[in-house]
């Protein structure tokens, strides 16, 4: 099955392509060290705002304005 890519799709596989022959991986990600999750930052924080501490979470993290 043969695809029919876009000239704008050609053009960015091209640029990836040249990115790699240098030897740079374009799509690093670098160590992250987590501490907790969103779960235990409800549980811990949320209703004890004198036990804030400094923490690391990854992921997507989404809010809610509600006025």
């Amino acid at each position: 099955m043969s695809t029919n890519l876009s000239e704008q799709e050609i053009l960015r596989r091209e640029a990836l392509q040249n990115i790699r022959n240098l030897g740079i991986n374009p799509y690093t990600a670098e160590a992250y060290q987590i501490t907790t999750n969103a779960q235990d930052i409800l549980q811990n924080f949320l209703d004890q705002p004198e036990k804030f501490q400094e923490v690391q979470v990854a992921g997507r993290i989404m809010s809610r304005r509600i006025m």
